[in-house]
């Protein structure tokens, strides 16, 4: 027990200080008539190893770690006062740190606390913690086992990015949000189910899972991350709840393996390279809400039809470029930019302008209507099924790389109309 002398004059604690030297130095300070102090303390685990931290208000905050050992055991009080938190940094990079136990007493974990302990294997966050922050345990390459506490409701930012041991994840059903790079690099999780109250998973939060073959999201979802699951080469199927309107840039890039999409009602945007790579993916039906489908949306996917809805507004010209298996497009009647002109292709609704024709489109012959007058860049490109073309005397513009790919074409009937053919 410390005593004060009645004055709070720093002076008159000299004898205190000294018959408590074992509690390390301490701080006083004078605040408006209140005296406050913080009290830096050492604690012997073993021989050459030791703890740093600090006593303030009451509890004590474990700021810092070393020596040898590899299984570190923290206290639950030191100097009989409840060890409640460890510090930002208190253990980044103790590269021989092969397991680490809490006392039930810590309520807080803080930034990169345990980043870079490449050999810590496993690890049990005390009930009563409510947020893993920001690269809390970022480059934990080792470890493969993480229990999680009921009161979380949180995962910051890179919270276990490259965590590339992490084979398993339960995450607790209070959990609200996820933070962006949060499971970044984890190459061995197989499945995550992600609890229902969670309304935001940030960008990039699973990137590059590789192993990653099941997600379920909950029906609380309202926002999703830019490039999310960019990369999760393993994942099947997605079923994206109704509470998300926008699919964003590079959300499932590269997700060779998922055949089956499951859109909402409410979506309203697909964005840039959204499926782009998604070869496996062969048919998707788009909700009747959607209004836009941004650059590359489902480029080089492995669509074979596509059915657009009347409440579609604008087509980036490369929404679907490079998809090689696309034999027809559908334009509902009710729409008023666009029409498939009963060809199976993409026209302005006035027949002015030809967009797209799919790349696998039937037969051997394409012929555009006579109100078309501009031909749009890549228009046919990779139809290698055609062998002639024939273009009516209204056009006037043929754009960039309007044939590429086209092999087998023979035969292009080019009107004296055409005042410009671009490269």
């Amino acid at each position: 027990m410390i005593s004060f002398p009645p004055s709070g004059n720093a002076a008159d604690f000299a004898p205190q200080l000294m018959k408590n030297a074992r509690l390390g130095s301490r701080l006083f300070y004078r605040l408006a008539g209140i005296l406050v102090f913080v009290c830096c303390l050492v604690v012997n685990l073993q021989a050459g190893t030791t703890l740093s931290s600090v006593e303030s208000g009451g509890v004590v905050t474990i700021t810092g770690f070393s020596g040898t050992d590899s299984a570190v055991v923290i206290p639950g009080t030191i100097n009989s006062l409840p060890v409640t938190a460890i510090a930002a940094s208190a253990f980044q990079n103790c590269t021989g740190i092969t397991s680490l136990t809490l006392p039930s007493s810590v309520v807080s974990i803080g930034t990169s606390a345990l980043s870079g302990c490449t050999k810590l294997t496993s690890i049990v966050v005390p009930d009563g913690v409510s947020v893993i922050n920001d690269s809390t345990f970022s480059g934990c390459t080792s470890l493969a086992s993480v229990s999680l506490p009921s009161s979380l409701t949180s995962v910051g930012n890179s919270a276990f990015f490259n965590c590339t041991g992490l084979a398993s994840l339960t995450l607790p059903s209070g959990v609200t949000s996820i933070g962006a790079n949060a499971f970044q690099n984890c190459t061995k999780i197989p499945t995550i189910s992600i609890p229902n109250g969670v309304t935001s998973i940030g960008n990039v939060a699973f990137q590059g899972c590789t192993l990653l073959a099941s997600v379920t999201l909950p029906s609380t979802l309202v926002t999703l991350g830019t490039s999310v699951f960019n990369g999760c080469n393993k994942l099947t199927s997605i079923s994206i709840p109704n509470g998300i309107t926008s699919i964003p840039t590079n959300a499932f890039f590269n997700c060779s393996l998922l055949a089956s999409v499951t859109l909402p009602n409410g979506l309203i945007t697909i964005g840039n390279s959204a499926f782009q790579n998604c070869t496996a993916l062969t048919n998707i039906t788009l909700p009747s809400t959607v209004t836009t489908l941004v650059a590359s949306a489902f480029q080089n996917t492995g669509l074979t039809s596509i059915s657009i809805p009347a409440s579609v507004i604008s087509i980036a010209s490369t929404a679907f470029y490079l998809c090689g298996n696309l034999a027809s497009i559908t334009v509902s009647p009710s729409n008023a930019k666009y029409t498939d002109a009963s060809l199976g292709a993409l026209f302005d609704k006035a027949q002015t302008t030809l967009i797209t024709v799919p790349a696998k489109k039937a037969g051997p012959t394409f012929t555009a209507p006579v109100s078309v007058g501009t031909i749009a860049a890549s228009a046919f490109l990779n139809c290698g099924s055609l062998t002639s073309i024939a273009i009516s005397g209204s056009v006037t513009i043929i754009n960039d790389s309007t044939f590429s790919g086209c092999g087998n074409l023979a035969s292009v009937s080019i009107p004296a109309t055409v005042g410009t053919i671009a490269a």
